[in-house]
Parts: C-alpha cells; sequence; structure tokens
C-alpha cells in the first residue's frame, strides 16, 4: 500500500512515495516543488501520482494556504485519496511545553524523526538537539526521557538576505545564490560576497552558540542532529561528529505513516 508524504513549508513542499511497512525514504526520489505549486516539477509530481498512485496522503504543513492548493491538486489528481493532515495529537511523542497545539507541527516531526534516528542507532538514551535550517532555523530540544522541551526560532539564510535587501536601498536581493558560496575567505572582497560571507557565517555561529548554550544546561553530552536546505551551504563551519540527515520532516511523517499503519485514516483538511 503506497502512500504520499508531503512536508509543506512556506518556500516550497517536498514530497515522497513510500510504501507504508517502510519507513525508509529514498532521498533521490525526493521532489521538491515550489510552495506556490507551477512548474516542470509540479508536472513531474502529476506524473508520479498517476504512474505510482498512493492511497493516503500523510501530511505536515506550517502554511495553511499552499496547504488548500496542494490537497485540491492531489484530490483532483487521486479522487479516492485519504488525506490526512497531520496534528500534534498524531506524534507519538511527549511534550512539556506551554502549548503543544501551537506547535509548528514540522518541529515536533523533525524530532520524532530525530529520536527514531538514534533509537536505530544506540539503546542508549541521551539528550537530542535537532536543528532543522529552513525560511527559519529551529533549534529543538529532545531530553534523554524522550520529552519533547521546546527551543528556540531564529530567520534562516533566505530570510535574512531578503530582509537585507527590503531594508536597505542598495543591498541585493541574494537568496537564491545561497548554493554557490565559498565560505574559505573569512572575509567578502565584494558586496555579494561581503552578504553571503556574513549571512552565512551569522547562521553558523547562532547555530553552534544555540547548542552549546543548550548543552550546558544538561547533565549528559546530547547528539545533535542537523538538516534542512540551510545546513548545506554551512556544514564545513559546523561540528564534524554532528549528524547531518537530509529531509528529517519527511522521516517524522514517515514514522507516523507507521504508527497509523492498521488503523481506519480518517479524512480532514
Amino acid at each position: 500500500m503506497q502512500a504520499l508524504l508531503a512536508d509543506i513549508g512556506n518556500s516550497s513542499i517536498k514530497l515522497a512515495i513510500i510504501n507504508r511497512g517502510h519507513r525508509e525514504i529514498d532521498c533521490d526520489q525526493v521532489i521538491r516543488i515550489t510552495s506556490d505549486l507551477s512548474g516542470e516539477a509540479t508536472e513531474r509530481f502529476q506524473a508520479v501520482l498517476t504512474d505510482n498512485p498512493p492511497t493516503h496522503c500523510f501530511v505536515s504543513s506550517v502554511n495553511g494556504t499552499h496547504l488548500q492548493v496542494f490537497l485540491k491538486l492531489v484530490r483532483t489528481a487521486l479522487p479516492g485519496i485519504v488525506c490526512k493532515v497531520l496534528t500534534a495529537d498524531d506524534v507519538k511523542l511527549k511534550s512539556d511545553v506551554q502549548s503543544r497545539e501551537s506547535l509548528g507541527i514540522d518541529r515536533l516531526l523533525a524530532a520524532r524523526a530525530g529520536v527514531a534516528l538514534m533509537a536505530a542507532q544506540s539503546e542508549q538514551r541521551c539528550p537530542l538537539i535537532v536543528i532543522d535550517a529552513g525560511t527559519a532555523v529551529t533549534i529543538d530540544l529532545v531530553d534523554a526521557g524522550q520529552v519533547f522541551k521546546g527551543g528556540v526560532i531564529f530567520p534562516g539564510a533566505e530570510t535574512s538576505l531578503r530582509a537585507l535587501h527590503r531594508s536597505t536601498g542598495d543591498l541585493p536581493d541574494l537568496s537564491d545564490e545561497l548554493t554557490d558560496v565559498n565560505l574559505d575567505e573569512a572575509i567578502g572582497n565584494s558586496t555579494r560576497s561581503a552578504m553571503l560571507n556574513g549571512v552565512l557565517s551569522a547562521q553558523a555561529g547562532a547555530i553552534r552558540s544555540i547548542v552549546k548554550r543548550i548543552s550546558n544546561t544538561l547533565d549528559s553530552m546530547p547528539c545533535v542532529i542537523a538538516s534542512g536546505g540551510g545546513i548545506q551551504p554551512i556544514r564545513n563551519l559546523l561540528p564534524e561528529d554532528w549528524h547531518y540527515v537530509d529531509h528529517l520532516v519527511l522521516r517524522g511523517i514517515a514514522e507516523v505513516a507507521m504508527d497509523c499503519r492498521g488503523s481506519d485514516i480518517s479524512e480532514n483538511s
């Protein structure tokens, strides 16, 4: 039985089709499309739905407008599909926060995936710090008892670059140029390189500092998992002993799909 997994963010949507009997995601087969659902990637996605039609769809969304457009597209392509939009109640992870319902579902799913990945590697539980860097960067703590404790949120690199462009008279918008940055030099010798180097160095510095600050509150050393498109450009500025994993939220959705296996899935939106 095939299931469609969808991670709907503010700037992009990541999609994967898996067998509901398995957790594994083939990262090479993940489809990334723009959140406005336009362009060649969307046509490729529709072709995949036709060639390998799933029976269920599990969706994580942090953008209600993009969610409704996506559900309409999927239900038009596959009228019989059952779509479940995930909520905090669907994620089997205890929490100790002020309001679980107000948490971004992506944070809980990333943490759920992180716990599963660490459990597969070691029987010994340790505190877990989960980093997901995208439009926003979230850094969250799951304690040794596997309780989600909360974390911090700050603007991602693309968001920071757009803010520089919007808030100044002359600085260009470089938010689409993060994949071609050389951080070997400590300073930039042009406006472009100075902006990219500054924003990315600030991202790496903030992430390292926050992880250290959280770690200092713990009785034992945490494991650290980092994911998201914002990690790759700064990977060389981050510790080598961290665990780097692609598509952490999608992996969390896959865990929920496994948890729901064999039970009735109610349609919602």
